[in-house]
């Protein structure tokens, strides 16, 4: 979520610069760059964290059903 908040002021930054907002030798282009590469970073934590989560799900429910003993 901080990554998408990140982004959207990174997105008004550069659009109150103008031109020179994307540009990397002014601050404003560089939090463009960094903000858009944190994005992508955040979707595989997602992405990840609902795979770990699918793997808990899956242990416990097999221990519910008895098959895995405590």
């Amino acid at each position: 979520m901080s990554c998408k908040l990140d982004l959207a002021n990174a997105i008004s930054r550069a659009n109150e610069k103008g031109g020179n907002g994307y540009i990397n030798d002014y601050s404003a282009g560089r939090l463009l760059r960094d903000s858009r590469l944190y994005t992508v970073g955040a979707g595989t934590q997602e992405i990840r964290r609902m795979l770990i989560g699918r793997g808990f799900n899956e242990q416990f429910a097999a221990v519910d059903r008895g098959v895995i003993a405590q």
